[in-house]
């Protein structure tokens, strides 16, 4: 299953665009296309995303595993991965979670990563905790209990438009409601806006010269 859609964070802002997919070979290519690799070469661009995971919160029906959904964002492009259906696990998925060298940032999901590591056999060692990050560059412990939504409001300054109403959080279902899609975008969305965002600061306290 492969369904491309289009999802608007703020009527004034570009949509993102949306693969939501179940199958392997759409997720390579996503990485492929999006994600920075050199397939001619075999090299990867140095780039960094956004994350966020949506676990089922009982086991349903029998289904086995915890983590249903792994998204993926950068500026413009969001992957939404089925976890539950998916059809084998996706190579370039895996290599791409697994190198320490691609970051990737998420706020308030190391334990979801964590079992993504128990459920699919897929660590997350580039993973970079955005509250801790944003703790560190401004020297405020506060932004460790900071949830994504406050983290997008204070520090990108960008309104996002959420879903008012998702209804329960069956995220194991295979059809998806339109609400459960954008929330499951956006959240990754906004993962990645943050980490960009205190990229660029970090990089500009740097760049300052140090106080004699």
């Amino acid at each position: 299953m492969k369904q491309k859609l289009s999802v608007k964070p703020h009527p004034h802002q570009p949509p993102i665009t949306v693969t939501l997919t179940d199958e392997a070979d759409v997720a390579n290519e996503w990485v492929q296309s999006f994600a920075g690799w050199d397939v001619t070469s075999g090299h990867q661009h140095r780039i960094m995303l956004g994350m966020d995971i949506k676990c089922q919160p009982i086991r349903s029906r029998g289904r086995e595993g915890s983590v249903a959904l792994v998204q993926l964002s950068n500026s413009t492009h969001c992957l939404v991965l089925q976890m539950l259906y998916i059809d084998r696990m996706p190579e370039e998925i895996a290599e791409l979670l697994e190198n320490p060298d691609v970051p990737i940032g998420g706020c308030g999901i190391e334990a979801a990563a964590k079992l993504l590591e128990i459920d699919y056999g897929l660590p997350c060692n580039g993973l970079v905790d955005l509250g801790q990050l944003a703790a560190k560059i401004y020297h405020n412990k506060r932004w460790r209990q900071a949830d994504l939504d406050e983290m997008n409001y204070q520090l990108v300054g960008a309104p996002v438009m959420k879903p008012r109403r998702v209804g329960p959080a069956e995220w194991w279902r295979q059809g998806l409601g339109w609400n459960q899609i954008q929330l499951a975008v956006l959240d990754a969305w906004m993962a990645f806006s943050v980490f960009s965002q205190l990229a660029l600061t970090a990089t500009a306290k740097a760049a300052r010269p140090a106080h004699a």
